[in-house]
């Protein structure tokens, strides 16, 4: 007998080299069987079968693709659910567009992610930028107290001789070259905060008058003082503020990587849901809108 031939008169459904071909009556009892494989009927079967193409699909990721990059699975998942549940594609297109979608807000996360590891790495370093803004603060310090110092002693002999000194705005100027500059500026804030004192009829030619009494010499010092301890207060909070917020802004080569990445992808993002809205229109029977081609500046 030959070797292709079937054994006996009822093995019809072996077919040559042995190998086996299903009989009409496994076919029939297949078919009756698969009557009975109706897919899930419960909401919560339904619910956990209707995303088996997310986790097998094209762009599906696998457990080692969160690991290498020490993602988070569960939020990828938790966001490819929420726009499957947000589209309802239907078809395998439909569904690849809303993947694409799920990627492509991801990898927008990613470069916020990118973004803010950036600015740690330059703030761990901060401790040293607010010791050289200390240092720097602590001697101009020093260099206002010198100021006050010199400014109370002129301040104390006018007082003491009751009259201004003729070099009065030059020996004020020789004590910081800072106060030299702001000699005019002090003398109308002396005057003006010394407006309740004089009487109504003397206030025109008070304001007006070039003289500098005792009372307006004192109070310009008294304002000088204030100014140059209110510049500590204003430098010591520039100072901080400086060495965090200038980290708050990428460097030039982190920003131009970023705005390159990002361009990309939301150009693949507009890309995909034009696609998606196209397919599930023409599905529905509506228009087909002209697919959206945008432009982003690189």
């Amino acid at each position: 007998m030959s070797e292709n031939q079937p054994s006996k008169a009822g093995d019809e459904h072996v077919l040559a080299g042995n190998t086996p071909c299903p009989s009409p009556k496994k076919i029939r009892a297949n078919r009756e069987n698969a009557k009975k494989s109706t897919g899930p009927r419960t909401a919560r079967g339904k619910e956990h079968s209707r995303m088996n193409a997310v986790k097998h699909g094209l762009f599906a990721r696998t457990d080692a693709d969160f690991l290498i990059y020490g993602e988070d699975q569960d939020e990828y998942h938790d966001l490819l659910k929420g726009l499957w549940d947000y589209h309802e594609p239907l078809g395998r297109a439909e569904e690849l567009e809303v993947q694409i979608l799920a990627t492509c807000y991801w990898k927008l996360r990613r470069g916020n992610e990118y973004e803010n590891a950036q600015r740690r790495i330059a703030v761990s370093g901060i401790r040293e930028q607010l010791a050289d803004g200390a240092a720097f603060c602590d001697q101009k310090a020093k260099n206002d107290r010198h100021l006050i110092l010199g400014l109370e002693r002129l301040r104390d002999e006018i007082l003491a001789a009751k009259k201004v000194p003729v070099d009065f705005r030059e020996r004020a100027a020789a004590i910081g070259p800072e106060l030299g500059p702001m000699g005019r500026y002090l003398e109308i804030m002396a005057r003006e905060q010394m407006v309740g004192q004089v009487p109504p009829s003397r206030l025109g030619d008070f304001l007006r008058s070039d003289e500098t009494s005792v009372e307006v010499a004192v109070e310009m010092i008294t304002q000088a003082i204030g100014v140059i301890e209110d510049l500590a207060d204003i430098r010591q909070t520039n100072m901080i503020e400086l060495a965090y917020h200038q980290h708050s802004v990428p460097t030039s080569e982190v920003l131009d990587r970023l705005v390159r990445y990002e361009a990309a992808t939301e150009r693949r993002l507009a890309a995909a849901m034009s696609r998606l809205e196209q397919l599930q229109r023409r599905r529905r029977g509506q228009t087909v809108l002209p697919p959206v081609r945008p432009r982003f500046a690189v």
